[in-house]
């Protein structure tokens, strides 16, 4: 832990209320509580328009789009789900500028606006948000959440629109530049998601940091795998830190190989289910640093003595992508302003 931020946080134990001058003008650490679906969503709730309307959306640093629906569309996906109404919005501001997302499983269209978020406690005036108009298929048919908001950076905002974050502060609504995850197991209740600082009581141990190989995702150097003392990653890769994705998705030939070595069997949809005890613990490597999944760590229950593996193939240019599976064991950090990701063992 740098200095800085050391400094920081000494303040900010001293301080009850948990302010910070910051330009003259004393700003709040602000937090939102998560809900944990079965280790597979974790989501919070946010209001857009005046007066508010409420949305459970996914914080999702694998993207950098912030959407919702609306009452325009009629697909069943949308239906099903909290629908954002313009007309009752008296802070509403049409764009009308049209836009396209494609995620790794699903996508949607629809027309950009603007208008007041509210997100734990800050309100974010004319933020540009994405409201869809259609959501084909059953990908977001029959998810907890309702939208998405991306906090990914703004190089992979579809049409360059400034993130929530990103407006949070420049308009100096928050701090710092950095933002936490603390992600339960087992789907308990407790997961949470603190906004330019961090939540030191659910950090056991120093914080390792790992700067970024670039901007856009949260995107590290993944410097080796092993299963055991079995190299699974023998050259550098790329990896991205990403909360919006639920397994550690990795390429096919990597998932096949791992698989093969903890005598895997098919289960659906490209899912694996390993045994839930004996099987060797699997060591990744950042920025020089091992950080360890045990087998229960790295699976899930199932039932029958089987468990699902966390690992599923998926191939994005040879991209590992670390999702909740791993995230949840780390207290996660995400340094805008420095570029890096900090990672600590959770309590």
């Amino acid at each position: 832990m740098d200095e800085r931020y050391a400094r920081f946080l000494r303040r900010r134990r001293k301080n009850h209320a948990r302010r910070k001058a910051v330009f003259g003008v004393f700003v709040a650490i602000p937090s939102t509580s998560l809900e944990n679906a079965a280790d597979a969503q974790y989501f919070g709730v946010v209001t857009l328009g005046t007066p508010p309307q409420s949305f459970k959306v996914l914080f999702d640093t694998g993207s950098a789009n912030f959407w919702v629906p609306s009452t325009r569309c009629t697909d069943p996906a949308c239906m099903n789900h909290a629908r954002f109404n313009r007309r009752k919005s008296s802070t509403f501001r049409s764009i009308e500028s049209p836009f396209s997302i494609q995620y790794g499983t699903g996508s949607l269209t629809g027309v950009f606006s603007a208008d007041t978020l509210r997100l734990a406690g800050v309100a974010v005036t004319n933020q540009i948000f994405g409201e869809s108009i259609t959501q084909p298929g059953v990908t977001f048919l029959n998810a907890k959440f309702d939208g998405i908001l991306g906090l990914g950076f703004r190089e992979i905002s579809i049409g360059n629109v400034a993130t929530p974050f990103e407006n949070m502060l420049s308009r100096r609504l928050i701090p710092f530049g950095i933002f936490g995850f603390y992600l339960t197991k087992g789907g308990a209740a407790g997961s949470t998601l603190t906004l330019g600082g961090i939540d030191t009581s659910h950090i056991a141990g120093a914080i390792s940091w790992i700067p970024l190989s670039r901007r856009g995702f949260w995107e590290v150097v993944l410097g080796s795998a092993t299963i055991g003392n079995t190299a699974i990653v023998t050259n550098t890769v790329r990896a991205v830190f990403d909360t919006g994705t639920t397994l550690i998705a990795v390429p096919t030939a990597d998932a096949n190989y791992i698989h093969s070595l903890l005598g895997a069997i098919d289960f659906s949809n490209g899912l694996k289910l390993v045994s839930c005890t004996g099987l060797p613990d699997i060591t990744f490597t950042f920025n020089g640093m091992p950080f360890t999944l045990t087998n229960s760590e790295y699976t899930l229950p199932f039932g029958f003595g089987y468990c699902v593996s966390a690992f599923v193939g998926l191939d994005l240019g040879g991209i590992w992508i670390f999702g909740d599976a791993f995230l949840k064991k780390y207290y996660s950090i995400f340094d805008v302003a420095n570029s890096r990701v900090g990672l600590a063992t959770s309590k």
